[in-house]
């Protein structure tokens, strides 16, 4: 899921300097005239242009905003053999591509919409659906083979209370609430896998449904939402599914953030506790019913020490009887500008466990653990590449399984 930290959009959209030159620049009184009148014959003769349709109607329905995002990649990973079986051509390119679009048709109403498209799975290929925390959530909205332009969400929030209190309407996904992190929240600009993108547990869904979502200001540092779902299914384990939307009021999921959000020597953290809970009985691989209804908990938390250096950790358990997974943690941390002359560069660094239940499904397991390291180079306001490299150490908890290493190039471009 796609999720913009704003640590990491304050990096890379810091300030231009005033000019190229670094000089101070006297305007010519006339040559400022002839351009005003310039603009003004433009504005006469152009009115039928992308800006004359976007100032027409926002003069008339409210204030718009449009945002575009492209990343470009390329990931490959090594030949595996896990669980006796040999699992080859772990690579390809792939892209995504994102039009954003927000409108505040009131002033305390904001409508938001993400209009996708998407190919390529990358080293996903085929390890996406064996390990329980997958190597590329660039691509979880894409499809192997691209899947044309969706409309990936859509939802309206009404605040009120002088913003203390808000409700949101539509399509999206639970991580647009919950389990947020400053600096292992996004995978177009910070880590790509799985495990410091979103919580394994809660990230069961995968899908953009119909939600509801309730959330305001307690105090100035207490933070509460809760969200209810239509479900689906989760991403793993699952032989059937209901479509987006398909009895809505039947089997809903439901999720909660509480957010502690206090400055420690100036510099701001965060400290989230989270839940979610589904009702709907999936179904197994084997098409045998499920065991009823599942539950996960955890820990998100960020905070930075100094203007360069800010640290991440997330935990949390849950409901083993489903998915396997009996807990899992996470920890790293993000520096920036660290090296001469490029103070808008970001390293980031992480170390992952995922513990299976001893026993499940007859195989016994232990624990999956995902390291991962990248280095974004900013180039400019609108472009950046960062290279990532990602370790994984006894897959699906069997120290038996070859030890998988997957390498990512990722370009950057927004407007």
């Amino acid at each position: 899921m796609s999720l913009t930290s704003e640590a990491q959009e304050a990096v890379f959209r810091s300030s231009a300097p005033p000019n190229r030159q670094g000089q101070t620049v006297q305007a010519n009184p006339e040559s400022l005239q002839h351009i005003h009148d310039v603009e003004e014959s433009e504005d006469a003769s152009t009115g039928f242009t992308l800006s004359g349709i976007k100032k027409a109607f926002e003069d008339r329905f409210g204030p718009l905003s449009i945002g575009f995002r492209a990343i470009g990649y390329y990931q490959g990973a090594n030949n595996v053999t896990i669980g006796r079986q040999d699992i080859t051509d772990n690579r390809g390119p792939g892209y995504t591509l994102d039009l954003m679009l927000t409108w505040d048709p009131i002033a305390t109403g904001t409508f938001y919409m993400r209009l996708h498209n998407g190919y390529g799975k990358g080293a996903d290929r085929h390890l996406g659906k064996i390990l329980l925390a997958n190597l590329n959530t660039i691509a979880d909205d894409n499809d192997e083979y691209g899947n044309g332009i969706q409309i990936i969400e859509a939802y309206y929030t009404q605040s009120f209370l002088n913003d203390h209190l808000y409700i949101t309407i539509g399509k999206t996904d639970n991580e647009t609430f919950i389990d947020l992190n400053a600096f292992a929240n996004d995978e177009n600009t910070q880590f790509i896998g799985k495990p410091f993108v979103n919580s394994p547990l809660l990230d069961t869904r995968d899908n953009y449904l119909p939600t509801l979502a309730i959330g305001g200001s307690i105090s100035k540092e207490l933070k509460l939402v809760v969200l209810a779902q239509t479900m689906n299914r989760p991403d793993i384990f699952t032989f059937e599914e209901e479509g987006v939307g398909q009895n809505l009021f039947d089997d809903p999921g439901f999720s909660a953030q509480l957010t502690y959000s206090p400055k420690l020597r100036g510099f701001e953290g965060n400290y989230r506790l989270l839940g979610g809970w589904d009702s709907y009985n999936f179904k197994y691989p084997d098409g045998q019913q499920g065991r009823g209804t599942t539950w996960g908990m955890g820990l998100s938390l960020d905070q930075k020490i100094n203007e360069k250096v800010g640290l991440f950790a997330r935990g949390g358990c849950g409901k083993k009887s489903t998915f396997g997974l009996t807990w899992y943690w996470s920890g790293g941390a993000q520096l920036t500008g660290i090296l001469p002359s490029r103070c808008r560069d970001v390293l980031g660094v992480g170390i992952s466990g995922l513990v299976y239940a001893q026993e499940f499904q007859g195989k016994s397991r232990g624990m999956e653990t995902h390291m991962e390291a990248y280095y974004r180079i900013v180039l400019n306001d609108y472009f950046a590449i960062t290279p990532d490299i990602q370790c994984v150490i006894s897959p699906c908890g069997n120290s038996g399984n070859s030890t998988i290493v997957a390498g990512m190039l990722r370009a950057e471009f927004r407007l």
